[in-house]
């Protein structure tokens, strides 16, 4: 499997990635939204895992980019984060589930593998007063 991981922090993207080829896929990373749309564009992940506070970029933001780009069509986006209400600022049109931080290398591989741990995005209930 080809994973992209995008994390402003160069060295979280960079493990991640290498952490994914010692589990036997292709893996790149990047640390800026632009980035990501270049190693996007360049190796046609089927899985992104994008971090939602990107530095100067913000995730959503990139995700949206992503979705427009018709060879990424059939690429999973999961969101990264360690805000508290994640799925409260995920759009289920954009992320197609949610990593929460802290990320183990075990969560990581079940991520990978399996999905079973990523939480799907799911709309927001109407308050009710």
């Amino acid at each position: 499997m080809k994973i992209l991981f995008v994390d402003d922090d160069a060295d979280t993207s960079w493990t991640f990635s290498e952490l994914a080829k010692l589990m036997g896929h292709e893996a790149v990373s990047a640390t800026t939204g632009a980035q990501a749309l270049d190693e996007a564009r360049r190796h046609s992940p089927d899985l992104i895992f994008l971090d939602v506070l990107l530095g100067k970029d913000d995730g959503r933001e990139v995700c949206a980019l992503l979705r427009c780009e018709p060879t990424l069509s059939r690429c999973a986006i999961f969101a990264v984060t360690g805000l508290p209400h994640a799925h409260a600022i995920c759009d289920p049109k954009l992320f197609d589930g949610v990593l929460l931080k802290p990320v183990t290398i075990q969560l990581l591989e079940e991520a990978i593998n399996h999905r079973s741990v990523l939480q799907p995005v799911q709309t927001r209930e109407p308050e009710v007063r």
